[in-house]
């Protein structure tokens, strides 16, 4: 029986969205899912963006949907030369990078940086709040490795 660690770096290292079209219904009724589904590939991988994680997709005003993810990056040409080794234990640099639609998820922007690495490592974990007593103002929050931690576990 394979471990789940070994099962886990057989998986594509990519965003996949699944898209369901929502049909817009007016007052307190529910809205209804239509029959459109739709897979789209937003940010696949490649020897310079090797890996991509903690994904979320957040509402803006307007309709607009904003997905920010973690986009891990290399930072020497040995990490985009050479063939690497594992996806879950090596030391890469990430930072937290977004797209927009304004079609619900049928198309999305270019990449932004949302947080650049300001850490010695990386930054992740994006969440994204809007606040209640101020909606036209949205909180960020992430994580980044304290001063003095190592790579591993």
């Amino acid at each position: 029986m394979e471990s789940n660690t070994t099962h886990r770096k057989r998986i594509p290292a990519m965003i996949v969205l699944v898209v369901v079209g929502i049909l817009h219904a007016g007052g307190a009724q529910a809205a209804k899912p239509s029959s459109d589904i739709v897979t789209i590939d937003i940010c696949p991988s490649s020897r310079a963006h090797f890996r991509n994680d903690w994904s979320l997709v957040f509402p803006l005003k307007q309709g607009r949907l904003m997905l920010a993810w973690c986009e891990y990056y290399a930072t020497s040409p040995e990490q985009v030369i050479n063939r690497r080794k594992s996806n879950y234990t090596d030391p890469a640099a990430c930072r937290i990078s977004a797209k927009i639609s304004t079609d619900k998820g049928r198309t999305w922007s270019d990449t932004f940086t949302l947080q650049e690495n300001t850490a010695r490592l990386n930054v992740k974990h994006p969440n994204l709040l809007r606040l209640s007593s101020d909606p036209n103002k949205i909180l960020m929050f992430f994580t980044s490795p304290p001063s003095g931690w190592r790579q591993g576990w």
